[in-house]
């Protein structure tokens, strides 16, 4: 995981390899949510950012950095 946000008191959004997964708080268990980028070995998740309206922002890269591997993707 790359980077996670807050959902509510339950539940958290994490930025992983295969894409967006909602974690449960209680028990850790990970849900997925949204794939990104699942069916391309060669990137990973990278930075994230909430923006004030709720919005979650989220990056990939090539895991061994390679020009032109990765995406910006937004999600709400």
């Amino acid at each position: 995981a790359s980077a996670i946000a807050v959902i509510d008191d339950a539940r958290q959004l994490i930025a992983t390899e295969v894409g967006l997964q909602v974690r449960d708080v209680k028990t850790g268990k990970l849900t997925l949510h949204t794939p990104i980028e699942a069916d391309n070995p060669l990137t990973r998740s990278n930075d994230s950012r909430v923006h004030p309206c709720g919005a979650f922002w989220t990056g990939t890269m090539g895991k061994a950095e390679g020009k032109g591997a990765g995406s910006i993707y937004w999600f709400f």
